[in-house]
């Protein structure tokens, strides 16, 4: 019965609803489907196919073009008869084909038969409604196979594109019109045509109205290959217009066993083709909706679809459900050893036969409809528990349809649903059950041929589990990346009012598996506005849920709201696994891989807003514009800087998910290798580069930069250096190339060496870096779009925005053990509330924050607490000490107008912002722009005549200091290692970058229509330590944060050196002809030593780099956590973030900042036995 366990009917029928267009019969005729006919070779009654194409000249392998002209105009072809084609490369084949106004008469479309001698395939062709000579050209072809539960026998069904488009609903993903009633078929505006063109094919021999004219019949999918790879080739020979297009392969249900095997024979055939003087086809993808690819995968997901919550509530008795997991260990292993590890025809249809019996024959008693369990199997037996199709029946079979159509008069059986004949050729040779179907999927994957699998989340019979798992599963390069990410949502809808959730995807590396949340078997009939989104992005090369919804969208509005929420009733008073205190840039990345472990719970506390998908934070190019917002920015300022001529510096810190992932400039910049490794060599075993590496590369997906960059700068880049699965999307961005190559090219002529890529732990050297863009919406990727947005849906997660730290609980401590942190209060809008952890509270409320928070729970300096009047718990004098942080300066240049440039100041004119906003919706103009030329440089490279005296006295200076009576607890190892450091070219001492504009913080008045570049200097490695402590015991009130800039001359004399080396640079060419004029800022009137510093301390800037005020060292040389990142003095408190760095690095901080999170995770999960 066809009720009992259902029939694995597919899709074809879909197809043909696609309606085409007259220029599609046009294309038709001059693709390679008509030249290659010969292809199609075919056994007759089961003989095999030839291995190679029935070339004439086969000597050769070639043709005389003279001989062939393909028919481009079909505006000759006839709506009343077939017009007749050949070509001599392919003497046994032959082509018919005529102009038919079936369905759309909106859009050209085309039928025919592909005549192999004595076997003749019947085609569908239909015009895209967007544009027929630019877009894509897809393939569909009919599904196939039916289960009956008493004994389990599989009968090919051809729901042609036909059919499905007729009846509109049922397999079909194409189709232009449907039929939905017996009046005949309705325009359908979700057809797959919208913007492709597509063709179906009724196959094998047999189905639809193919026919054979001795009752041959095709036995299995690779004879059919054969066929199908024949049919491509000449189509595109005689539709040449189409020649090169991007080709996909598509199908559903058992087209997830025939379409990897057609892909994989055009593939091949192509090599071929070539040798032949034809064009290859264009394989870019190969698409499965709900497929029947891997058998031992789909039966023993049976269990799951009826007896788990994986799709509905469970439908099936618990008896029967314990029968069935009783059963399952033996299933597994059967299948497993006969079907999978050695594969015995006769033993694995046994073991499925067993199994499949096992497994489904209680859900064949249900009722319910085996394409959709959420309903109950309608209709009679022969219906496919859709009535509808009794309406698709009658109107394929009537006889103005075949008239409409061209259906031969050979074929005068009736049309049915099911081909039996068809059906049992396909069993006798187990087709069904043949192992290898993914191997081919991963050979196309290994090839660059992109793999879509899709399934509706209410299908039984080739259902999402099942599906799920042999994807992960895949044996390909791609498979740890791909298998290691999470399932993210991805959404359909214009704006935020028509958006809606679609479902759930993950992808790696071209493969990409999507759920489709409420639709059957047949997803494109379910869910027709979610059907065309997913194929709509995937054939424009789209991700399904990128960071931000919408293609370049300026709004970029988000909907995270499930369990991001302002509600404090969601937390207070609640028990978590875990607390973290803040959700930035080391936080996020924190909660979201320890709550990739359902059981474990975890809160995020976040002082500031949810600010996902504000317009000020994801669109680039707008460097500084959240800068000094309360919403944004914490605005923390310092003391007068004693040292710096009194002057106050704002520190700008992310306030709002996201942390100052939210506010930085985009700097993607790995540290050298050295200075990672002093993290070790200060008493931290395993921080080292080579982890730091592995977890950097875990956090990021690197994209190549697109063509439009590459044909203006010559990138250079090490891939295999990169990540390529992580949630942090970053890229090569859009650049103000003349500025960076004008300055590339200088520092090369000054001896300076060009790095081919600066991601392997050399930095020194000048190189274009990359930015944390994704560039498939050209908007801000940070940690609450890469880590927060894919898993909002965690119900094992709850993020509290607007709540506002206090300090940390600890139980009571009577017996001077270490202390249990219980909890974390909090304020929200005024009011006082705790929420309660089980096991642990990490503290990731960054660099300024943490020592604050700590130091009202008690933990500190005694002298901070009882200046305070806070009680100790613990006596840590490490907590707000040992501060770093990289200041710079900069030197501001007019550039040469006869170049266009285009810099960051056009901006500063209304209009001109007005027009990039409306360009960056369409991903293109100005701000798409990242900082990208960098160039880091060891001391001795900086040619001063000053530079090498100064080192002698830098290391002077490095000796008297160790030698210091009083000096801070662990300081002196510090200073052994930057004393190695200045004598090593290892590591950078320096960094310089242009900045393509007046910087903000210049004095200079820009002048309208001129250009301008900044140079920047930073210092890597200061000497001068700072601190940041409360001042009062009010949370409410900012800590004082004293950076102590030029504390140690030495750093102020460093940026005087590497002031006068960035003057001589600018007398170098090319630099020197690309500014107009001496410099505007400080100005020629600057010339002495003491003028410099001058200028240096009055106009220093902090890079906003801030570490080391709860530094990662032993206890007893001023350390606040231990290598486990655990708070001395504590049980389970631990500091997540840039604060535990204990000696500063040459790089931004951004991917450190990540990086800690992500080691972090793997730390915790280690000390709960939670990694995977």
């Amino acid at each position: 019965m066809l009720r009992s366990l259902g029939q694995v009917c597919f899709s074809g029928f879909l197809l043909v609803l696609l309606a085409g267009n007259s220029d599609g019969y046009q294309q038709f005729l001059s693709s390679s489907i008509f030249r290659a006919l010969p292809q199609l070779i075919t056994s007759q009654g089961g003989l095999s196919h030839a291995n190679n194409i029935p070339f004439v000249n086969k000597e050769h392998d070639v043709y005389d073009d003279g001989l062939f002209s393909p028919l481009e105009d079909l505006s000759i072809l006839s709506e009343a008869e077939f017009t007749h084609m050949s070509h001599p490369a392919f003497p046994h084949y032959g082509v018919r084909i005529k102009k038919t106004s079936f369905c759309d008469n909106s859009v050209k479309s085309y039928t025919g038969y592909i005549d192999i001698e004595a076997r003749h395939l019947f085609f569908y062709f239909f015009e895209s409604r967007n544009d027929p000579d630019k877009d894509d050209v897809i393939f569909w072809t009919t599904g196939g196979k039916n289960i009956h539960s008493q004994k389990y026998h599989y009968t090919l069904c051809p729901f042609r594109s036909r059919m499905l488009f007729v009846s509109g609903s049922i397999h079909g993903a194409w189709y232009d019109a449907i039929i939905s009633d017996a009046n005949g078929t309705k325009y359908f505006p979700e057809s797959w045509n919208s913007n492709a063109n597509v063709f179906f094919v009724d196959q094998p021999v047999g189905v639809g109205y193919s026919y054979a004219e001795y009752g041959e019949v095709v036995g299995t999918t690779e004879d059919a290959a054969k066929d199908i790879a024949a049919f491509v080739a000449i189509f595109f020979e005689n539709f040449s217009k189409f020649k090169g297009r991007a080709f996909h392969m598509s199908g559903e249900s058992y087209g997830g066993r025939y379409i990897p095997l057609f892909a994989s024979e055009v593939y091949d055939q192509n090599a071929r083709l070539i040798q032949a003087g034809l064009t290859p086809i264009n394989l870019t993808s190969i698409i499965i909706g709900n497929g029947w690819t891997d058998p031992p995968s789909m039966v023993l997901s049976y269990f799951d679809m009826q007896c788990t919550a994986a799709s509905v509530a469970p439908v099936i008795d618990i008896a029967s459900c314990v029968r069935m997991k009783q059963v399952l260990p033996r299933c597994e292993k059967w299948v497993k050893e006969s079907c999978t590890d050695l594969y015995d025809a006769m033993n694995c249809y046994a073991a499925l036969q067993f199994c499949g019996a096992e497994l489904a024959e209680p859900f064949a008693a249900t009722g319910k409809n085996v394409y959709d369990i959420s309903k109950d199997c309608e209709g009679e037996p022969g219906d496919l528990c859709y009535p509808v199709t009794a309406h698709i029946t009658a109107y394929l079979n009537s006889t103005a349809t075949r008239a409409l159509l061209g259906v031969d008069p050979s074929v005068r059986s009736p049309y049915t649903l099911c081909s039996q004949p068809v059906a049992l050729a396909f069993d006798a040779t187990h087709d069904r059950e043949r192992p290898g179907t993914p191997f081919h999927v991963a050979a196309l994957l290994e090839r660059g041929v992109r793999v879509l699998i899709y399934v509706g989340t209410y299908d039984w019979i080739c259902n999402w589990v099942g599906n799920e798992r042999w994807t992960r599963a895949l044996e390909w390069s791609g498979r740890e990346e791909f298998a290691s990410q999470e399932l993210r949502v991805w959404e359909v809808g214009v704006d935020s009012t028509s958006r809606k959730r679609a479902g759930r995807t993950r992808s790696a590396r071209g493969l990409t598996f999507a759920t489709v949340e409420g639709a059957g078997h047949m997803v494109p009939y379910d869910k027709p506005e979610e059907a065309l989104a997913l194929i709509n992005r995937w054939i424009a090369g789209e991700e399904l849920s990128p960071p931000y919804f919408g293609r370049f969208s300026t709004r970029c509005e988000i909907d995270a709201t499930s369990m991001i929420t302002a509600n404090v009733a969601d937390l207070s008073d609640k028990i978590f696994d875990f607390v973290i205190i803040g959700g930035g840039t080391s936080g996020l990345t924190l909660a979201a891989r320890l709550s990739e472990d359902p059981s474990v719970t975890v809160a995020v506390l976040e002082a500031g807003e949810n600010t996902i998908g504000d317009p000020k934070i994801a669109i680039p190019g707008q460097f500084g514009l959240t800068l000094g917002d309360p919403k944004y920015d914490w605005s923390f300022m310092t003391t007068k800087q004693k040292h710096s001529n009194n002057k106050e510096l704002m520190w700008s810190r992310g306030k709002g998910l996201g942390g100052t992932s939210n506010l930085n400039f985009f700097v993607w910049i790995k540290p050298p290798a050295v200075d990672v490794d002093a993290f070790e060599k200060l008493g931290n075993p395993g921080w080292n580069w080579e982890n730091f590496y592995h977890y950097s590369k875990k956090a990021e997906t690197f994209h190549r930069p697109g063509k439009e960059l590459t044909d203006l700068f010559p990138h250079i880049y090490d891939v295999d250096a990169r990540g390529t699965s992580g949630p942090i999307q970053y890229t090569i961005p859009a650049h103000v190339h003349t500025v960076d190559a004008m300055l590339q090219k200088t520092f090369s002529n000054v001896g300076i060496k060009v790095l081919d890529d600066p991601y392997r732990g050399d930095i020194n050297g000048t190189f274009i870096a990359s930015s944390n863009i994704d560039p498939r919406t050209w908007t801000r990727s940070n940690a609450a779009t890469g880590y927060l947005l894919p898993i909002q849906d965690r119900s094992n997660l709850t993020v509290l925005t607007e709540a506002f730290v206090s300090r940390i609980v600890f139980a009571d401590n009577s017996d001077d053990q270490d202390l249990v942190a219980t909890g974390v209060e909090f304020t929200q809008q005024g009011n006082k509330n705790t929420v309660n952890a089980r096991k642990e509270v990490i503290l990731s409320a960054g660099a300024i924050k943490d020592p604050q928070i700590l130091e009202h729970s008690g933990v500190g300096r005694p002298e901070v607490l009882s200046k305070i009047g806070i009680e100790m718990q613990i006596d840590l004098p490490g907590v707000g000490e040992n501060l770093q942080d990289h200041p710079f300066f900069t030197i501001s240049y007019e550039l040469d107008p006869s170049v266009k440039h285009p810099t960051l100041d056009s901006l500063k004119d209304p209009e001109n912002a007005k027009e990039a906003l409306r360009l960056h919706a369409e991903g293109k103009g100005l701000l798409r722009t990242g900082i990208s030329s960098f160039t880091y440089l060891p001391l001795s490279m900086v040619k001063t005549p000053g530079a090498a005296t100064l080192r002698e006295k830098i290391e002077q200076e490095i000796e008297e200091l160790k030698n210091t009576s009083g000096i801070a607890p662990g300081q002196r190892e510090q200073l052994d290692i930057q004393l190695e450091t200045l004598r090593s070219d290892k590591s950078p001492d320096f960094q310089f970058l242009p900045w393509p504009a007046l910087f903000p913080m210049s004095s200079v008045t820009p002048g309208p229509g001129k250009a301008y570049m900044s140079l920047l200097g930073f210092l890597n490695h200061p000497l001068s330590r700072g601190t940041i402590h409360a001042t009062t015991n009010d949370p409410l009130d900012n800590p004082e944060l004293d950076p102590n800039y030029f504390e140690k001359d030495s750093d102020l004399e460093l940026l005087v050196e590497s002031f006068k080396y960035l003057r001589h640079l600018a007398a170098t060419e090319p630099f020197k002809s690309g500014i107009v004029g001496a410099e505007l800022e400080p100005g020629p009137e600057c010339k002495t030593d003491e003028q410099i510093r001058d200028y240096i301390k009055n106009t220093v800037s902090t890079a906003w780099h801030g570490v080391g005020t709860c530094s990662m060292l032993p206890r007893d040389k001023q350390g606040v956590v231990d290598p486990q990142l655990k708070v001395y003095g504590t049980k389970n408190l631990r500091v997540v973030d840039i604060s535990i760095v204990p000696l500063h690095i040459a790089a931004h901080t951004q991917v450190t900042a990540y990086v800690i999170g992500e080691k972090a995770a793997d730390i915790i999960k280690s000390a709960y036995n939670t990694i995977p």
